[in-house]
């Protein structure tokens, strides 16, 4: 059931994510209606996974609510860090993680931590090449969605339950 659960969430993730990566490259800017559609479909699987797990339809390893509760642990600290320095960060990113929040309650704490820390160092790595390059002015801000969007099948790829 997991793998079926899986291979849903990463068709839809592909189908709504791509658009959303090119327009926040594009724009800076994550459209609510294509996030509330990623989060509305990818939290409709997982709680129908939740409730075929309760009701004994799966093999017992349903979501991961710690995985869950610590998505929206890192989406308050992403609203608070766009709050204290809107400059770097959009509050569209917050939205964007609670949206991804059932890919990672597929995978495990352990691996969402890790898939948001590669990320978080992809987009790192960019801005400094970005800088060595000298093309983009170190003011000029990176689009942190698309590497948002990558953590969730990243997290999937490094495991989980």
């Amino acid at each position: 059931m997991r793998l079926l659960f899986t291979l849903a969430s990463l068709v839809w993730c592909l189908a709504i994510g791509l658009r959303l990566a090119v327009i926040d490259i594009r724009t800076h800017r994550l459209p609510n209606k294509l996030v509330w559609r990623l989060g509305a479909g990818l939290w409709l699987m997982v709680g129908l996974w939740a409730v075929l797990d309760r009701l004994g339809l799966d093999s017992g390893t349903g979501p991961d609510y710690t995985a869950l509760w610590f998505t929206a642990v890192v989406a308050v600290l992403l609203a608070g860090w766009s709050l204290a320095a809107p400059m770097s960060i959009g509050m569209g990113d917050a939205k964007l993680v609670l949206a991804l929040a059932p890919v990672f309650a597929l995978a495990d704490v352990t691996s969402e931590l890790a898939a948001l820390w590669l990320v978080s160092a992809a987009a790192t790595a960019t801005i400094l090449l970005r800088r060595a390059i000298r093309r983009v002015p170190i003011g000029v801000p990176l689009a942190y969605g698309p590497f948002l969007l990558l953590a969730a099948p990243l997290a999937l790829a490094l495991g989980g339950n």
